[in-house]
């Protein structure tokens, strides 16, 4: 123990040692080569050569390499900065020359990271408002990240305008004539064409319904679950070539999910100019009952008896908005039966060789198959977009290989 307490206080006298001798040849270098630098005016020694030899032969070489200062050109801030500083005191005049050959010496670095044109009011900043040589170097380099953030906004402006002038002299040759096979289409211009496609769809599309009427039942995940389907399904029926007009029935603003909803809402990134798309929904505290006859309504449930083989057009379906995979009772069915409205099921056994899992289905999955068998009348075209993992067939694939 006192062998190792000994050996750790010679290496820390030795380097102690060491500092000293080489923190007192720098001051004393400093103090020098700076004591001969305040006897040199800064502008005299920067412009001519002449009066390098009146500094100390070690630094002949630096200020020969060093970089002269550029002159002012800004009007202003920087006329007001030469009057600040040609009226300054002996004490500040001697102190603004040690801060100028800091940044000389910063200069005479490998890759010195200072900026290469320092104004007057830059000159007057270092001496005001930084105390000492360390925020001093920090401002410095600040001012160097900034001008190399300018010159490469400068060159990205000349890259861009010798491009733009290159396709004008393309489009000369050409006759005049622009190429437009591959136009760029603006995201504002999208969400138009999808808005002016729901508008159609309030007036001649067919109507389907989100019930609503689930709140009770499921926890404050499920109905957030519940909310972000709704929305993906309104992705899938936005971008429709014949979308639905969507409502939403038993729609009370009081509940959960309509305010999950209205917070997705707020968060739709379209343009003042546009329409938001819900906007262009119906949403109504109203029962599907009071709004659609009663042997047009078809409800959509999984538990139901009836299997829907084929799509009508002239029928509203309606959608349990439900999520709550711990509660297995059949919300939706015992819901319909009550009322004495039709129901039906997807004909999943018929087209799919299911698997694994229960056939409950999420919101935005049952709105991606109605709008494609809508279209194509095809249930093979439309069950394209359940879930390949919960058929027979790919398990068999995963066992195999």
């Amino acid at each position: 123990m006192i062998f190792v307490m000994l050996t750790t206080r010679v290496v820390f006298s030795c380097l102690k040692n060491t500092w000293r001798f080489h923190y007192g040849r720098t001051t004393r270098r400093t103090t020098r080569v700076a004591s001969s630098f305040l006897s040199t005016p800064y502008s005299t020694k920067c412009s001519t050569v002449e009066n390098v030899d009146t500094l100390p032969i070690e630094t002949k070489e630096e200020v020969s390499q060093s970089s002269t200062l550029p002159t002012t050109k800004l009007p202003g801030d920087e006329r007001q900065a030469q009057e600040i500083i040609h009226n300054l005191s002996d004490e500040e005049k001697k102190k603004l020359k040690i801060i100028q050959y800091e940044y000389d010496l910063a200069s005479m670095g490998p890759h010195p990271k200072i900026p290469s044109d320092v104004t007057d009011e830059m000159w007057l900043e270092l001496l005001q408002v930084c105390e000492n040589s360390s925020q001093r170097l920090k401002k410095l380099k600040f001012w160097y990240s900034t001008e190399k953030s300018r010159m490469a906004d400068a060159r990205k402006k000349e890259r861009r305008r010798l491009l733009m002038e290159e396709r004008r002299k393309e489009r000369e040759e050409m006759g005049g004539v622009w190429n437009k096979i591959l136009i760029h289409i603006r995201s504002q211009t999208m969400n138009k064409h999808y808005s002016n496609n729901l508008s159609n769809a309030i007036l001649y599309g067919q109507h389907i319904v989100f019930d609503l009427d689930y709140d009770r039942f499921m926890k404050p995940q499920d109905i957030r679950r519940a909310a972000e389907q709704i929305q993906d399904g309104h992705g899938y029926n936005k971008v429709s070539k014949d979308p639905y007009h969507v409502v939403f029935c038993n729609a009370r603003k009081q509940d959960q999910t309509m305010m999950q909803l209205a917070k997705y809402r707020q968060n739709q990134s379209y343009k003042s100019d546009s329409i938001e798309p819900y906007d262009l929904y119906t949403f109504t505290e109203k029962s599907y009952l009071d709004m659609y006859p009663k042997e047009r309504i078809v409800y959509l449930s999984p538990n139901a008896p009836q299997v829907l083989k084929s799509y009508s057009n002239e029928d509203v379906y309606i959608i349990g908005a439900f999520v709550d995979q711990s509660d297995m009772k059949p919300r939706s069915y015992s819901k319909a039966k009550r009322e004495g409205i039709r129901m039906a099921k997807l004909p999943l056994d018929q087209h799919l060789d299911w698997g694994l899992g229960n056939k409950d289905l999420t919101l935005d999955q049952m709105m991606a198959i109605m709008l494609e068998v809508k279209i194509t009348g095809s249930w093979e075209a439309a069950f394209k977009y359940i879930p390949k993992r919960k058929l027979k067939s790919h398990r068999r694939f995963n066992q195999l290989y």
